[in-house]
């Protein structure tokens, strides 16, 4: 299954970063092809998402499910697509970083399925990359701008 990994420091303390990760709506929003979202527990999601790998572009529903909270350091999901063949899982890390700043990690693992499975498997890597690095630099800027 694809992943990618992409850190940052934040230079704000654990604390607040755990405050801006603990409410998935502060940055489901910054999904990359983000439409909507609805709550529908404190740890189910659906979120719609417009997804696209190389040529291939899609809206997408998919069922977000917070598996852990580990306050203050991980949020651990899983993702999983309503009527498309796709699943995968995410982490939100934060650790003490330099000075009293915090070091955010975002993890995201993806894996598609149905008919153009190989195709889509073979250009996830790179789109994952690109997902990931968007959402941390996007929720870095979300929370200096809450404080």
């Amino acid at each position: 299954m694809p992943v990618a990994i992409k850190e940052t420091v934040i230079a704000e303390h654990i604390g607040t970063v755990w405050d801006f990760m603990s409410d998935v709506n502060n940055w489901a929003t910054f999904f990359s092809g983000y439409q909507s979202h609805e709550t529908l527990s404190r740890d189910e999601y659906m979120w719609t998402i417009k997804g696209k790998v190389g040529i291939v572009s899609r809206l997408l529903e998919l069922k977000v499910s917070v598996d852990e909270w580990d306050p203050p350091r991980s949020v651990n999901f899983t993702q999983e697509g309503i009527k498309e063949a796709v699943r995968g899982r995410g982490l939100l890390r934060a650790s003490p970083g330099p000075g009293d700043g915090t070091t955010f990690q975002f993890e995201l693992e993806l894996e598609a399925g149905g008919p153009l499975v190989t195709m889509i498997n073979a250009l996830l890597p790179r789109t994952l990359q690109t997902m990931t690095q968007e959402l941390v630099d996007k929720v870095s800027l979300g929370i200096d701008e809450l404080v």
